[in-house]
């Protein structure tokens, strides 16, 4: 009966969430969007600077929406040349030909006339400009779009043998090294750890595959017991050894070390949490806070998003790229609401309250979880959600 209501409710609430609640608010926002482009053409409007520090979803898509709008200057500074689909890195591991559809040049989406690209570090913020290593861009508005980032700890960041999950190249040159490798451990049960014993265990059966998480559960975000018991069986019955409540603390010569046993590994891979890349504006990394607008709480001129925050007007949102995106709506909506007030009175300005969305895990390229609230649908149709949702990002920045 359970499974009956799962198979005939789900899908009804699952297409009611889109459209009434997702679909709508998209194009809402998207409307919203085009009616202040189209306002911009008509208004004698004062330039303004736009510098985005960060080329991630939030960064990336700040800069698509406001490239073409009149009297506006955009400016994207990142240390890398391209975008990278980061939720795909995990499926390197059996298809490092993918590479190339995840990692997008900036040069392929921004247009020159209308968005500059410079290639660099910023090392330090001031309330009007940037600065760089050889030079300061000034700004009207400022976009600090860095999100997380995912260091190695500290006493395994000199191994051969580990290879961190959330980076493309790192996923790339670990393919073949896989490949003459029978022991994997990967460090960590949050999603992409487990999408990625999941695509493994699936895509090279012949490994011995273990999972170690410093958790009592695996996917720590998530509290239904039907969904952890659904990725649990899933993985042992794909042979994956499940160790909870370790933590890897060190490397051996057979493999790593957990407080109590060695596990032993000819290939590793760290999957653990990132951290807020905020120390660049707040001078740590416990990430900062912004109001309803995503101005950041010091500087009204200062706008952040995606994972970089701690919480929106005192409110948590998941750390999810989708939600980056939503962000970016909002700030670029607030930026050329700001830039028709721009010297005058109160913008009204557009408010966000974070709010549930779905959540899309891939267990292997035909199985996978879309988990909506304490609902979820498991099987082949999950696998092609998560085929579509990178097709629809990527699609964007071709």
């Amino acid at each position: 009966m359970l499974k009956l209501f799962k198979l005939v409710c789900f899908p009804l609430l699952l297409l009611y969430n889109l459209l009434f609640e997702i679909i709508p608010l998209s194009l809402s926002h998207t409307f919203r969007h085009l009616k202040l482009l189209s306002l911009c053409k008509y208004h004698k409007l004062k330039t303004v600077n736009v510098v985005v520090v960060g080329g991630g979803f939030l960064g990336s898509a700040v800069c698509q929406l406001l490239q073409g709008a009149r009297n506006v200057n955009v400016t994207l500074v990142d240390p890398k040349g391209f975008f990278e689909f980061t939720p795909s890195c995990p499926r390197l591991i059996s298809d490092p030909a993918r590479k190339r559809h995840i990692q997008i040049p900036f040069t392929d989406f921004l247009h020159k006339k209308q968005a500059t690209f410079i290639q660099n570090e910023v090392v330090k913020v001031d309330k009007s400009h940037i600065s760089l290593k050889n030079q300061d861009i000034p700004f009207d508005y400022l976009v600090i779009a860095t999100g997380s980032f995912y260091q190695l700890p500290p006493n395994l960041q000199t191994s051969t043998r580990l290879f961190n999950s959330h980076k493309a190249d790192h996923m790339f040159r670990a393919h073949e090294r896989l490949l003459s490798s029978s022991r994997v451990l990967v460090i960590g049960g949050g999603i992409t750890g487990v999408e990625l014993a999941a695509e493994i265990a699936t895509s090279h059966p012949d490994k011995k595959v273990t999972l170690v998480h410093s958790g009592k559960n695996l996917l720590p975000s998530i509290r239904n017991e039907g969904i952890l018991r659904y990725v649990h069986k899933f993985l042992m019955d794909h042979n994956v050894t499940v160790i909870l409540n370790q933590r890897v603390v060190a490397e051996e010569r057979n493999g790593f070390a957990t407080e109590d046993q060695v596990l032993p590994a000819d290939i590793a891979f760290f999957c653990g949490n990132g951290k807020p890349n905020s120390r660049l504006i707040s001078g740590n990394n416990d990430g900062i806070e912004v109001n309803q607008y995503f101005q950041y709480v010091s500087n009204s001129n200062i706008y952040a998003g995606g994972d970089i925050l701690s919480s929106i007007d005192h409110k948590v949102d998941e750390k999810l790229a989708q939600n980056a995106e939503l962000h970016a709506e909002f700030i670029s909506n607030n930026i050329l609401i700001s830039q028709e007030h721009f010297g005058g009175g109160p913008a009204p300005l557009e408010s966000y309250t974070p709010y549930k969305k779905l959540i899309v895990v891939s267990l292997g390229k035909y199985d996978g979880l879309i988990i909506w609230n304490n609902l979820f649908l498991t099987g082949f149709i999950t696998a092609l959600v998560k085929e579509a949702i990178e097709w629809k990002t990527t699609i964007r920045y071709a």
